[in-house]
């Protein structure tokens, strides 16, 4: 006896009916709910597979239905339930089994997506396919029935025991994430510090960054004369005395022009002097003083070689001495003075 219950209720579960035109057709066979665990206000997807002599997708097109187009026609006759007081249908949609090929056109899958209003069992009315679908011009018969078995939907005060609504919990945050804000805040304060300082004592940078490229441009000027220097001195055997003495004059003059902004290549051998302790308000140590008074001399001994006819032997005998007096001298202007002499 007890066999042959259990047998009957798995038939009646496993095999549900469709009904048309009269006639009772077995159908299959199952159905499934996605999530697996579904609450209150959840969109949840109810996915029943059935089979049908009807063809409802021919050629594999779908049926489409919207929610808002439930009607009391989409029902069977003798339902008075309709959907908006226990769950509201989003949209149904039904779909060849992909299980099988589309030529083989009996079995379907019914997907329904809803958003349930009541816990524990949700148990959808029968549905008219025919109908709902609106396919009367298209098929032979009136109705197609399909009775969907019932759901489970989960109660969360149930789950967590919890009737009181609870406060909002705060972000997770992810290990270490603490660490990395406060330091990325500390360092906000500390960029806005030296923004602040950076602009309280902006004359003071824009003068010290001044300072920082004359001193490169200056470098660059005493390397590009030392390498003159060196040239002509490798040169001076070999070179004619006046080609010398006008090398030597133009790389004295281009260094002290880029060395103190002054056009040097005009002024006269024996206004030198006095147009550098002019150009530096008389500010001077005497040792840039005596530096100076040595070039001016080194530009006289090369007026004379130019001017004076002497030949090229005995004028070569005084490059060496030449050279050597502006690198000394060269070398002393290219050191910051003191601050009581400072240029």
């Amino acid at each position: 006896m007890k066999k042959h219950l259990l047998l009957f209720i798995a038939y009646s579960v496993l095999f549900p009916l469709v009904f048309y035109n009269g006639i009772f057709s077995v159908v299959a066979q199952t159905v499934s709910l996605t999530p697996h665990e579904v609450f209150v206000g959840d969109v949840a997807e109810i996915r029943y597979d059935f089979s049908s002599s009807l063809v409802l997708c021919p050629q594999g097109i779908p049926l489409e239905l919207a929610g808002s187009k439930f009607t009391s026609n989409a029902w069977s006759t003798d339902t008075k339930v309709l959907s908006g007081d226990s769950f509201d249908i989003l949209f149904a949609r039904i779909v060849v089994n992909p299980k099988f090929t589309v030529s083989n056109s009996d079995k379907y899958i019914l997907i329904i997506q809803l958003i349930p209003w009541v816990t524990e069992k949700l148990d959808i009315p029968p549905i008219d396919i025919v109908k709902a679908f609106e396919l009367e011009n298209n098929v032979e018969q009136a109705s197609l029935i399909i009775d969907i078995p019932p759901v489970f939907i989960s109660s969360i005060v149930e789950k967590t025991q919890k009737k009181v609504l609870q406060p909002s919990a705060g972000p997770l945050v992810i290990p270490g994430t603490t660490w990395i804000v406060y330091s990325l805040l500390l360092l906000v304060v500390l960029l806005g510090i030296v923004v602040i300082f950076f602009i309280a004592r902006f004359k003071q940078f824009r003068n010290y960054l001044l300072i920082i490229l004359h001193k490169i441009f200056l470098s660059k000027n005493y390397r590009l004369t030392l390498k003159s220097l060196t040239l002509l001195e490798k040169k001076s055997t070999t070179m004619d005395s006046r080609l010398f003495a006008t090398g030597l004059s133009d790389t004295i003059r281009t260094y002290l022009q880029c060395r103190f902004n002054y056009n040097f290549k005009a002024v006269e051998t024996s206004k030198l002097y006095r147009i550098f302790n002019t150009i530096t308000g008389e500010t001077a140590s005497k040792s840039a003083l005596t530096a100076i008074e040595d070039l001016q001399s080194v530009f006289m001994g090369l007026d004379y070689i130019k001017f004076s006819g002497v030949k090229d032997d005995t004028n070569k005998e005084m490059y060496s001495d030449l050279i050597k007096r502006v690198y000394e001298s060269i070398a002393y202007l290219e050191k910051p003075e003191d601050d009581e002499n400072e240029l």
